[in-house]
């Protein structure tokens, strides 16, 4: 090893140590070494711990901003502790205050009356039975826009095959639905004016 440091051991006269005296210097000193090697392995895994966290918080920040630019968020439902889960975006979707406490059923009340049933269906067979879903709906929103939304769902299993969570992804698309239908109404319109060249040509 390398040396870190000194041990001194004063008396008030000189005086020539035993070799017991020496093992018990020698045994002060291994253990005050113990002690300090102890320190440093705790110094360095807290080091380790702050980065680590530091690095999960730069993650974060990053999977949020990823979220907004994409307009995707994430949400996720313990199914033994009754608690809905919704990233930062899915509130900003929704125009509800982030962190707002929200039950399951309360989440499910922002689709429309249409797809209100529907949702509720494919959600509980997710979560009792496992099975996955990818839907296009609409929901209304608390400033009270009607807007398209793709929600997706996956079941999380415990080692014994049931069903303890269940998370998925939440996105507005209603910018791509409006943009089909556009696309839609001119193909209809060409095709209209296309017919009526047509019926026109003898």
């Amino acid at each position: 090893g390398c040396a870190i440091g000194t041990v001194a051991v004063m008396d008030t006269r000189r005086r020539t140590l035993t070799s017991a005296q020496l093992d018990a210097l020698e045994a002060l000193a291994a253990g005050i070494m113990e002690r300090i090697a102890q320190q440093q392995q705790h110094a360095a895994l807290l080091e380790q711990i702050g980065h680590g966290e530091a690095r999960r918080r730069q993650l974060d920040d990053q999977l949020r901003a990823t979220q907004r630019m994409a307009g995707i968020g994430t949400w996720e439902f313990d199914v033994a502790a009754q608690r809905l889960i919704w990233s930062d975006e899915v509130y900003a979707i929704h125009e509800v205050p982030r962190g707002t406490p929200l039950t399951i059923d309360q989440a499910l009340d922002f689709y429309s009356a249409e797809w209100r049933m529907h949702i509720a269906e494919i959600f509980e067979a997710c979560r009792t039975k496992g099975q996955p879903f990818d839907e296009e709906l609409q929901i209304i929103t608390i400033g009270g826009q009607c807007i398209w939304v793709r929600t997706i769902g996956r079941a999380s299993l415990d080692t014994q095959g049931r069903v303890v969570e269940v998370h998925g992804a939440f996105q507005d698309i209603s910018a791509r639905k409006h943009a089909s239908a556009e696309a839609r109404r001119l193909a209809d319109r060409l095709s209209a004016t296309l017919d009526s060249m047509t019926d026109g040509v003898f």
